[in-house]
């Protein structure tokens, strides 16, 4: 019964054992994934702060980009003039021959009278003419010297709409718009120039895609309605309005950020418990803290205590110390002088005996014997010890004033027994 009792005890010990174990390997393992967890949320959230800075940064560089093209194009050149309207200035003249594709600049003059006696569209198809026609007077006259053909207007028609948006040209993106912005919204084996031409003649085009080789030629679509720039083709341009460009980019942009706030937000609100875990954990330790410091704080009361008391103990044992050094040391004297008037009394008890054997004096008051002597040396030790202990002080200078009164008395003493013997 005791070896199965003894066994059933390991067993229970054993499982004990192995249950202390696990439930320490499980403890260790919640920490593990707290950790990981914090690791992990901790890195998206910087992760995601990054990414909306630098949105951010471009959401408001786009915004300054467009606020800048809205200054430089508030009011047209040409915006005051009217198709028959004559004597067109500089800065309208310049306009027409720049929006023709010319490319050299100071090659008109608005203040001559030819000039002054043409009109808006007069000038114009003029510009058209100088901007398309291929003898070396007219290329060398809009576009300079340059021999590089790719500069070169490709335009059929002259665009009298002067006043009208400027195009923007986006390599590598598509706009589609809500829908066509014609029946006849599609055309084939012309330029990007001419599908801009195209999107400028059609009243509800709002931008346009054109790819140079789709389907073996040169395709063009023209698109109506409100549309973001979507991502295409190497060989696929978007045609917008420069404006639109802006505005397509900000909210571009700023849909990116709306999507990264709410990542943001998800990953605080998924963290949230994991914030009041780390907030009440950190709560915990503060009051630990605090329980350790108070607790420390009356340790070192007691310590400043103990010390105090050490110290007194300390001082107490020094000064018991020097009281006994002085008891030792004045026992010592006093041990001397005793031997020394025990010789003293030994020298004169002598000299007594001698004296009275060689002039065989008869004593009348009778005879100091040798008992005499040894009781008058007890009492004289017992008066020295009496004095010292009823007079001596713990201090070296009573110690000093209590040997001079043991002298004096021991000589006192002498005196009286010499006068005694001379009476007789």
């Amino acid at each position: 019964m005791y070896i199965m009792k003894q066994n059933t005890n390991t067993n229970n010990k054993q499982g004990s054992n192995q249950n202390n174990n696990q439930n320490t390997n499980k403890n260790n393992n919640q920490i593990d994934n707290y950790e990981l967890e914090t690791k992990t949320t901790v890195m998206n959230l910087e992760k995601l702060k990054l990414e909306y800075k630098s949105q951010l940064t471009a959401y408001k560089q786009a915004v300054a980009d467009y606020i800048n093209f809205l200054q430089q194009n508030s009011t047209q050149p040409c915006i005051q003039y009217s198709a028959d309207s004559k004597e067109i200035d500089q800065k309208c003249y310049d306009d027409i021959w720049k929006k023709a594709g010319c490319t050299t600049t100071g090659a008109v003059n608005a203040s001559s009278d030819w000039s002054k006696s043409q009109t808006l569209n007069g000038l114009i198809y003029d510009a058209f003419l100088w901007a398309t026609m291929t003898d070396s007077e007219h290329r060398n006259g809009c576009y300079g010297s340059t021999t590089d053909t790719s500069v070169y207007s490709t335009a059929i028609n002259p665009d009298y709409n002067i006043n009208k948006s400027s195009y923007a040209v986006i390599k590598g993106q598509t706009f589609w718009g809500s829908g066509q912005a014609s029946k006849e919204s599609v055309y084939t084996d012309g330029t990007i120039e001419q599908c801009e031409a195209k999107c400028a003649e059609t009243s509800n085009c709002t931008g346009a895609t054109f790819n140079p080789s789709s389907h073996g030629k040169s395709m063009c679509w023209l698109r109506t309605g409100e549309g973001e720039l979507m991502p295409g083709m190497d060989k696929d341009f978007a045609i917008v309005p420069e404006a639109k460009k802006y505005l397509l980019i900000i909210e571009s942009i700023n849909k990116k950020l709306l999507e990264t706030n709410t990542k943001i937000q998800i990953f605080v609100e998924q963290g949230q418990p994991l914030y009041n875990s780390i907030k009440t954990k950190a709560i915990s330790q503060n009051n630990e803290l605090t329980q350790n410091y108070q607790e420390l704080v009356m340790e070192r009361e007691k310590i400043e205590k103990m010390l105090s008391s050490y110290q007194d103990l300390d001082k107490r044992e020094t000064n018991g110390n020097l009281k006994i050094n002085q008891k030792y040391y004045t026992f010592v004297l006093l041990t001397i002088v005793t031997i020394c008037i025990i010789i003293l009394l030994y020298k004169f008890s002598s000299i007594f005996s001698n004296a009275q054997s060689s002039t065989n004096y008869i004593q009348q008051g009778g005879q100091i014997d040798t008992a005499f002597n040894v009781s008058g040396l007890i009492i004289i030790i017992s008066i020295i010890f009496i004095f010292y202990f009823t007079t001596i002080k713990n201090t070296s200078a009573a110690v000093v004033g209590g040997i001079f009164g043991i002298f004096g008395s021991f000589f006192n003493m002498i005196g009286g027994i010499f006068s005694i013997n001379d009476d007789y």
